[in-house]
């Protein structure tokens, strides 16, 4: 069978000899050949993992040398995807971030220099937001991910930032001391004392500041 195949690729003894050297079987050898690789490209080829010879010709088709195509396909790249995302200057491991999220190459590429991550921008994308409002809330010290819990709550980033200033790190503790009229710097105060918004919104009716009030609830009296 052997003797066949050398003959119908028309191979010399010492290129048969030669492929059987690198690990190939004439078989194995037959198919590379058919699919228009040498002995060394082929070698290469399957080195860096591909056993099929059509699938490296995919890959070469879109001018990947066998190092670069291994790195795309381990990341579950096809062969026109890694071209499309190297022509718009990715590296595999940055493109598989963005592809993980469902960005197009484009897409990806219209965002990558903007310095926010893949899982920033999808936060920008659903709330809506401009870039420049999207740098504001970073500016602020705020990270994507806080900015969307803020909102959420229903603050904009100057009211968001107030608050924070004066110690709410939580916009839903904040948005409970707002709802009973309280502004940041007031309900800082009560709060350092250990007063719930409804409890300080009882004590202010009856006209006690947050010490006053204090003084009082120490000892088990109500407002």
């Amino acid at each position: 069978v052997e003797v066949k195949i050398i003959q119908e690729l028309n191979l010399s003894l010492e290129e048969a000899n030669a492929w059987r050297f690198k690990g190939f079987s004439l078989t194995e050898a037959q198919e590379w050949i058919k699919a228009g690789f040498d002995i060394e490209s082929a070698s290469s080829w399957r080195i860096e993992g591909f056993s099929s010879p059509w699938e490296a010709l995919a890959w070469r088709k879109e001018g990947f040398s066998p190092e670069e195509a291994q790195k795309w396909k381990t990341l579950s790249f096809s062969p026109k995807e890694a071209k499309e995302w190297r022509r718009e200057g990715f590296s595999p491991e940055k493109a598989q971030k963005w592809k993980t999220l469902n960005f197009s190459p484009k897409e990806a590429k219209e965002w990558y220099g903007t310095g926010f991550e893949p899982v920033e921008v999808k936060i920008i994308q659903e709330l809506n937001l401009s870039l420049e409002e999207a740098n504001a809330w970073r500016f602020k010290g705020f990270s994507l991910t806080e900015a969307q819990e803020w909102i959420k709550a229903g603050f904009d980033i100057e009211s968001a930032s107030s608050w924070r200033i004066e110690g709410f790190s939580s916009p839903w503790e904040a948005l409970a001391w707002r709802k009973e009229g309280f502004s940041p710097e007031e309900a800082q105060k009560w709060k350092t004392l250990n007063f719930s918004p409804k409890e300080a919104k009882e004590w202010i009716k009856e006209g006690f500041s947050p010490e006053e009030a204090q003084k009082w609830k120490t000892l088990n009296f109500s407002p």
